[in-house]
């Protein structure tokens, strides 16, 4: 089973990488990028969002047990593209996302510079 899970994953990357190369599909991988560079947000914020949906902590809808697959894969597609959509807002303004900026900031023992720098115009 977790041998067919790595050969999955890594079919997939390639995939995508082979997507990446050609010219007509660039353009739509490019906007999931700035997802991939908040990857630790992403992840940690699709953790709370799982906890409050289907454990129902805090106060959430609880809904485990409580819907089938095809709502699971709705609420999966609403939520990704949801990210996608904040990402991009959030790194149009910002070098890193929230919790690479923090990991960042204690790595260096030093709080580091989050805005995006304008542009300079010679």
């Amino acid at each position: 089973m977790e041998a067919g899970l790595l050969g999955f994953t890594l079919a997939f990357a390639a995939g995508l990488a082979l997507l990446f190369l050609d010219a007509r599909f660039r353009p739509a991988l490019l906007r999931l990028a700035p997802l991939g560079q908040m990857a630790l947000t992403a992840y940690l914020g699709q953790t709370l969002l799982g906890i409050w949906l289907f454990y129902g902590y805090p106060p959430g809808p609880h809904l485990m047990g409580r819907v089938g697959p095809g709502w699971l894969a709705l609420l999966w597609i609403l939520g990704y593209a949801a990210q996608v959509l904040l990402a991009q807002a959030w790194m149009r303004r910002f070098r890193f996302g929230p919790m690479e900026w923090l990991w960042r900031s204690v790595t260096y023992l030093q709080l580091q510079p989050i805005r995006r720098r304008a542009p300079s115009v010679v």
